[in-house]
């Protein structure tokens, strides 16, 4: 993965490696074309992702959010895109629409689990949101309000889509903190899963 680090970049912090992102809204970001690449192969088409971090974000003044993940091309909001907006709120955009939001503490060290389910019966269901194992209860107060997800909709990959750590393709959505690690599975895992994979990156995400 490509990786524009300005002022910030690769640090050890708190004994675990992660890229820092010293200023919200920088264009700092991680990136990668999508085109011919195992994203594309895996995700094209796809109706389970689940988007798997280990972060610590800190509040700031960011009025469109900062991205943490993001896959598409120039529009603001992506396809899979996660955002921290103050006061620790995380909000889900698929398919450049909001569709669920929570509350959850980031600014210490965590994991963080997003699982898309678009078979799921229930709405609520098809994306879930768990914290170091454990599932979030959506938060109702989101503006503007999240849509439901369509039951079986495909995530669609285009040409030009690019992979994004820390940011939005073309850029000024940073955060401001610390990612320590990021995965990308093309499966909607259970909960047992999160909660043991979540054990392992608390003690060590750097192997």
């Amino acid at each position: 993965m490509g990786l524009s680090i300005g002022d910030d970049g690769l640090r050890d912090l708190d004994g675990h490696k992660g890229f820092l992102w010293g200023l919200e809204s920088s264009d700092t970001l991680a990136s990668v074309p999508v085109a011919g690449s195992k994203i594309q192969t895996a995700l094209s088409d796809s109706s389970q992702v689940t988007l798997e971090l280990v972060v610590a974000i800190a509040d700031g003044i960011t009025p469109f959010g900062s991205a943490l993940t993001y896959l598409g091309t120039t529009g603001d909001y992506g396809r899979l895109d996660l955002r921290f907006t103050p006061p620790q709120t995380l909000q889900f955009y698929w398919k450049n629409q909001l569709v669920q939001s929570w509350k959850a503490f980031v600014q210490e060290r965590c994991v963080l689990h997003v699982v898309i389910d678009t078979s799921e019966t229930s709405a609520p269901d098809r994306v879930r949101m768990y914290r170091n194992g454990s599932l979030l209860t959506p938060y109702d107060g989101a503006n503007p309000s999240p849509v439901d997800l369509p039951v079986n909709d495909r995530i669609t990959i285009e040409a030009n889509d690019r992979y994004v750590l820390g940011n939005r393709s073309t850029g000024d959505r940073s955060p401001r903190g610390v990612m320590y690690y990021s995965a990308l599975y093309a499966a909607a895992l259970n909960a047992n899963d999160v909660a043991a994979n979540a054990a392992l990156l608390l003690l060590d995400d750097d192997h």
